[in-house]
């Protein structure tokens, strides 16, 4: 079965899944792998439909994790093992939906302080406040940065995809006093991206 697990790695990649995606995807497949008596071709609709069914009802898995197990092997039949029809019945769970919980400003501001890394404090503030993903906040650069407008302008997010959000006066103030007064070696953003120089040159559309 090492083959399968390699293409379906293989497959993931070329699809240009997160890192994270792939490394769940292929935890739940060798999980799979792990308790079957044939090979993954020789796998048909009701084996998989009773192994789904004891992880929710037997193992209690939590909605999302038992999500991440079904779209993992329906994405190795469908894309590996191209045996799609094997998996068409198989449906994805309903997820319940919940409301996050709302800080008030004081709690923010309480939080905020509580973080000593400079780094740390002005990547939650920008997921906070610009509803930016951690991996996006970190590989910020200053020419993303659209002073006229008041945008942020998101390269390469989920799927690849680009995208703007809002940029307020206060998020505006917290990243020029990073890039300005926080020392380079406090401020490493992803590898294989360019460092933020020492001064903010927010983007050529200044006012």
């Amino acid at each position: 079965m090492s083959n399968t697990y390699h293409d379906l790695e293989m497959e993931l990649n070329l699809r240009r899944c997160s890192r994270g995606t792939i490394v769940r995807y292929l935890l739940c497949v060798r999980r799979f792998g792990a308790q079957l008596d044939r090979p993954f071709r020789e796998v048909g609709y009701l084996y998989i439909h009773n192994y789904l069914h004891h992880l929710l009802r037997v193992e209690e898995l939590s909605p999302f994790n038992y999500k991440m197990h079904v779209a993992a092997i329906k994405f190795l039949f469908k894309h590996v093992l191209l045996r799609p029809a094997v998996v068409a019945d198989i449906p994805y769970p309903r997820l319940p939906k919940t409301l996050p919980d709302i800080l008030s400003g004081t709690e923010v501001q309480a939080l905020l302080a509580a973080i000593s890394s400079p780094m740390h404090r002005v990547i939650i503030t920008l997921t906070y406040g610009a509803g930016m993903r951690i991996s996006e906040a970190y590989a910020l650069q200053t020419s993303e940065i659209d002073r006229k407008r008041m945008l942020i302008h998101i390269r390469n997010g989920k799927g690849e995809k680009h995208r703007y959000v809002m940029l307020s006066d206060r998020l505006l103030i917290a990243l020029s006093a990073y890039w300005i007064d926080v020392p380079a070696a406090h401020c490493h953003p992803l590898p294989g991206r360019c460092s933020p120089p020492r001064q903010a040159h927010f983007s050529r559309h200044r006012p």
